[in-house]
């Protein structure tokens, strides 16, 4: 079973603040954190946080307890094999925050095996899961197979909200949404770019309630069974011409691609 931090059963908010003005404060990661009674909230902001355990951030194993708010902005993520997994928790509701976040090297410690992506919660079910990520960016996610980036109980209801973020150089094997069908999602301003996804892992897996207002693809990215099944955009420019610098991580425009090319996560608008 995978490692993990506790936090004590008394413990109802707990804060991870990187306080600086001088940028992101340095954290190293070896065990996920699960709590072992009820905690109302946990916070992450303003860290540069690399995982040397192949590990989760949130890592809830306990049937008794639960964690009901996560938080996590202004931070960067490099090597986790996923941001929330829940193996056991109580039925409470929870809610997931990511804002102003890069995650980057998504799994690169487990090459061969399964990333959990943003949520794996399908051993549990919760009153209700709702999932809000904004004006992040994903980037390098290619070293596993068969992955998913959501995915809880089949039958899980609750919301899943993706604004104003970019997703770069992803693996056509994977999938972003499974057992999502009672999920209400609603998508906007997002980019995809270099490689390709699976919308849904299957055509059982799609939301009933999908509303997109403003889905992107660069022409070389590919959208795989299950597709969206609704409209979506496909930009003129490859992803080497958007970000010609995306193979080290900057996915900053090119200074001569257009404003209306110019969309997802608004930090690499420079």
């Amino acid at each position: 079973a995978q490692e993990k931090e506790t936090i004590a059963a008394a413990v109802t908010h707990l804060f991870f603040w990187g306080d600086s003005q001088d940028g992101q404060v340095n954290m190293t990661m070896k065990k996920g954190i699960g709590s072992t009674g009820a905690c109302e909230r946990v916070e992450f902001h303003n860290l540069n946080i690399t995982d040397e355990g192949k590990t989760t951030l949130i890592y809830q194993n306990n049937a008794s307890a639960s964690i009901k708010e996560v938080e996590i902005s202004s931070c960067t993520f490099t090597n986790i094999r996923g941001v929330v997994r829940l193996n056991a928790a109580a039925s409470n509701a929870m809610s997931i925050t990511i804002d102003d976040c890069i995650i980057k090297e998504l799994g690169s410690q487990n090459s061969g095996s399964n990333h959990y992506g943003i949520l794996q919660s399908n051993n549990v079910t919760l009153n209700s899961i709702n999932l809000t990520i904004s004006n992040s960016s994903f980037i390098n996610a290619t070293y596993n197979t068969a992955s998913q980036y959501v995915r809880p109980k089949s039958g899980q209801a609750g919301t899943l909200t993706i604004k104003d973020c970019t997703f770069y150089n992803m693996s056509a094997t994977d999938a972003l949404f499974r057992d999502t069908k009672e999920l209400a999602m609603n998508i906007s301003n997002t980019l995809f770019t270099k490689g390709g996804i699976k919308p849904f892992y299957n055509t059982g897996s799609v939301a009933t309630t999908l509303n997109i207002n403003g889905l992107y693809r660069a022409s070389d990215f590919a959208f795989g069974a299950t597709d969206w099944g609704k409209d979506y955009t496909t930009l003129s420019l490859t992803s080497d011409q958007l970000f010609p610098n995306g193979a080290s991580g900057d996915l900053t425009f090119g200074a001569d691609v257009p404003e209306e090319n110019r969309v997802g996560d608004p930090r690499w608008n420079k």
